[in-house]
């Protein structure tokens, strides 16, 4: 090769199980990177293929690229080797791989490129080097692994380079488009989650469909947390609204008797209650999920005179203090540091499997005096576990769940607010 640009011949993409073969070969001839299994390059050609770049000239392979996303850090992407056929080195080809990795879509949030390199590999510390210069990155180093860490086996130490944060093709495009949000992120609180998620100022929604500043159209999957049954602004709901505040209908009357109330109180009974027998009284708590688990956790203390709760595995019940209490997934509770005193989780529907029906492990601990769960006042569960990843409890279980609080003297919390 006689010019750095011949690399633009070699053709980069995903590899494939037949790349194995080839890029074992190449790291074979390419000292000083550790050659392993062949075996780990068949997985990685195949189960990692998404985070790995192969390069081929005249239909062999000429470069290779491993990375994968490290555990914990979606903005992160982990770069475990780079082979480049000795014809082919100092062409750019490894820079021209980790571009083509960058631009790909399931890296599009990328900030940061990290490796390891020895004290002895120079090259690859002085390409690592000049690669966050490329990047526009910070670069950072310490040391990740140590010598005694490689348990008698001769190995240098392994320095960790951490390079960004960078800016990928697709987050300079969010910056540009964001340039519409910063007031908010100049005046509201930084407690914020949902406008980190969707960078978009949107402007108005009617269906299915909402409509950013641009007027660009995104389909609303999101649909208000899942409370939007009949879409944005249905004309059938915006205009009985609308009549209800023209004639001067009761807007903030608190828990005061209304017509309107009196009204949607004989519709749920006539249309949902009485048709199936079930004898209920209404409790109106406040507006969002969590007032009505709060409410129901306090009553149910306060009627079982307890203030024992059993919970389930990958519940979410709210952001407030006592709804986190009982909220199984941490990544809603670790930063709150909300105490869990008197609530017990137990394993929802098919978490040991489907063979396995958890109502009697939980029968098991409240029949065991020495089980360590006291008398609950309630249990509360969600029907379809949304947060904790989309979970659908069966109808058996539920019954089972509702006689065995029955048998028990538990009162059942159904947390279905969406």
């Amino acid at each position: 090769m006689k010019n750095k640009d011949e690399y633009k011949s070699i053709a980069f993409g995903k590899p494939g199980k037949k790349d194995a073969a080839g890029v074992y070969e190449l790291v074979k001839e390419s000292p000083p990177l550790d050659l392993n299994s062949f075996y780990s390059y068949l997985l990685l050609c195949t189960h990692y293929r998404d985070t790995c770049v192969v390069g081929k000239a005249e239909g062999r392979v000429a470069s290779f690229l491993s990375a994968y996303f490290p555990p914990k850090k979606s903005d992160t992407v982990f770069i475990w080797q780079i082979a480049v056929d000795k014809s082919l080195q100092e062409k750019g080809v490894a820079s021209a791989m980790v571009k083509h990795l960058l631009k790909r879509r399931n890296l599009s949030m990328i900030k940061y490129v990290e490796a390891t390199v020895t004290p002895e590999n120079k090259n690859s510390s002085i390409f690592f080097k000049r690669l966050a210069e490329k990047l526009g990155g910070g670069f950072n180093e310490k040391t990740l692994f140590r010598e005694k860490d490689f348990a008698g086996i001769e190995h240098e130490k392994e320095v960790l380079f951490t390079i960004g944060p960078i800016k990928t093709p697709k987050l300079r495009e969010l910056e540009r488009e964001s340039s519409g949000l910063k007031l908010f992120k100049k005046k509201e609180s930084k407690v914020r989650s949902y406008s980190r998620s969707f960078p978009k100022v949107f402007d108005h929604a009617k269906g299915a469909l909402l409509y950013d500043e641009g007027n660009n159209r995104y389909i609303d999957f999101f649909a208000g947390a899942g409370t939007l049954n009949y879409g944005h602004n249905n004309p059938a709901l915006t205009n009985a609204m609308i009549n209800y505040l023209r004639r001067g209908g009761v807007v903030h009357g608190l828990d005061q008797a209304t017509t309107c109330k009196r009204e949607f109180i004989e519709k749920i009974y006539s249309t949902i209650l009485e048709p199936r027998g079930l004898d209920y009284k209404l409790q109106f708590t406040g507006p969002t999920g969590t007032n009505a688990v709060e409410t129901a956790l306090k009553l149910a203390r306060l009627v079982k005179d307890s203030s024992n709760i059993i919970s389930f595995t990958n519940g979410f019940h709210g952001m407030t203090m006592g709804s986190l209490a009982v909220t199984g997934n941490d990544f809603y509770r670790d930063e709150s540091h909300v105490n869990r005193d008197n609530v017990a989780f137990m394993p929802y529907d098919g978490y040991f499997g489907p063979k396995v029906d958890t109502t009697d492990y939980i029968r098991r601990f409240l029949e065991d005096s020495s089980s360590g769960v006291d008398d609950p006042a309630a249990m509360i569960v969600e029907t379809v576990q949304g947060e904790g990843g989309v979970n659908v409890a069966s109808l058996k279980w539920i019954k089972k769940l509702q006689r065995l609080c029955q048998e028990f003297e538990i009162l059942l919390i159904v947390d279905d607010i969406q």
